[in-house]
């Protein structure tokens, strides 16, 4: 928080699934993990009255905020606007290689720039050394695999969760319906060309969300 830590409280001990020491500085709580002294929260309780700056300008802050802390190799994958905050979801990227299971929030007052928010917990627990991406099936085979009701826009090599608690290797295929308009991400197995999933993407006043 760029203060003296005379200006910080402890406040408690907290024993979760990752346990951490619970400090306080004005209006805000941040949590560190007891392991490895990571930043996995930081929540801020005041208000932000007025949008002098973009969101463009929030999430280029937010990424430089979390590389100052120790989260390198973010890349913003969409975000959301309320209340003169800009909460930015981030995922891990190596190699150009996007890992979903690796993910950041980081909330930015489009007032004065500073930080309003932070959630790490997601990337903390899942984040870890990982294969090489390999595949069986070329981008070019992936592609023949997207249905033909589908205008493809760009395509992104990424690793997705699964609630089974494993990871699959897919590409992801940004996309628009020929037929609504709507916009959709799809995924595909690059081992087996199966369509793992399908999200809807969401565009509101406030940003942009996946369903």
């Amino acid at each position: 928080l760029d203060v003296n830590t005379d200006k910080i409280s402890f406040a408690e001990d907290e024993q979760s699934k990752l346990p951490c020491y619970t400090f306080q500085c004005a209006r805000y709580t941040v949590s560190v993990t007891k392991q490895g002294g990571y930043i996995k929260s930081i929540l801020y309780s005041g208000n932000v009255n007025e949008a002098y700056i973009t969101e463009d300008n929030a999430t280029s802050l937010a990424k430089e905020y979390l590389k100052s802390i120790g989260y390198d190799n973010m890349e913003a994958t969409y975000r959301v606007t309320a209340n003169n905050i800009c909460t930015i979801c981030f995922a891990y990227c190596e190699n150009n290689v996007y890992y979903y299971s690796d993910l950041i929030k980081c909330a930015i007052s489009l007032e004065d720039g500073s930080i309003a928010g932070l959630d790490a917990t997601t990337y903390l627990t899942n984040h870890t050394d990982r294969s090489n991406f390999s595949t069986k099936l070329s981008q070019k085979q992936c592609t023949a695999l997207v249905s033909k009701y589908l205008t493809i826009n760009s395509v992104k090599k990424c690793v997705i969760p699964k609630p089974s608690g494993t990871e699959v290797q897919c590409y992801e295929f940004a996309c628009t319906s020929k037929e609504t308009g709507e916009d959709a991400l799809i995924y595909i197995n690059v081992q087996n060309g199966r369509e793992e999933e399908i999200k809807l993407m969401l565009y509101t006043d406030n940003g942009t969300l996946v369903k």
